[in-house]
């Protein structure tokens, strides 16, 4: 599951990391006492690890060893007071996933100044992160024509074009090319012209 949302399962560290994921847990919709929910560490011929291969140094597991012995085992929070429990990796459950949040990605925007480049997507070929706005500024010299020409144009489908778009901006015209559901609009902004 973590896998398919370019993450993994999570690795703890710190009590706050602790509190993090314990409110996420309990403020979710789909919180059940009843489930477990699975972080990122089993247990191998009585060796305990983190798959992430992080050190395994803050736990979490309750006063009291109600936990199962098992030979391979993974960890999982209990559903009652949310501490740390050992249950075969068979067990369904909800997952606790985790992804690298990289302070160097955060703003990636920038300014293309020249008479030729080449331009790509945030992590092309993968998916770039959620919830991230992200342009690129292309500056030519005055009285040229800018030429583009797209190897690959990949959106995601979408009913009202929110997000996964393109605009061009000129200087004294402005023309908005959006790609919605195969179909591509062009309209000038002064009026005369609404292609679609």
């Amino acid at each position: 599951v973590c896998e398919g949302l370019n993450m993994v399962l999570a690795s703890v560290h710190t009590p706050d990391e602790e509190r993090f994921i314990v409110t996420g847990i309990r403020q979710s919709s789909d919180y059940s006492a009843g489930t477990i929910y699975w972080l990122g560490a089993r247990i191998e011929d009585d060796e305990f690890s983190w798959i992430d291969g992080s050190a395994l140094g803050y736990h979490a597991w309750p006063p009291y060893n109600d936990t199962e012995e098992l030979d391979n085992a993974c960890l999982g929070i209990q559903p009652s007071g949310l501490y740390w429990t050992l249950h075969r990796c068979s067990i369904t459950g909800g997952y606790v996933c985790k992804r690298r949040l990289n302070p160097e990605n955060l703003i990636r925007n920038n300014t293309i100044e020249g008479t030729e480049g080449i331009i790509t997507s945030l992590n092309h070929p993968a998916v770039y992160d959620n919830d991230l706005d992200y342009y690129t500024m292309i500056k030519g010299p005055l009285d040229t024509r800018l030429v583009f020409v797209f190897q690959t144009l990949e959106l995601e489908y979408q009913t009202d074009c929110l997000y996964d778009y393109i605009e061009v901006i000129f200087y004294y015209l402005i023309l908005f090319m959006l790609y919605k559901s195969s179909q591509m609009k062009i309209r000038e902004e002064n009026g005369k012209n609404d292609f679609t």
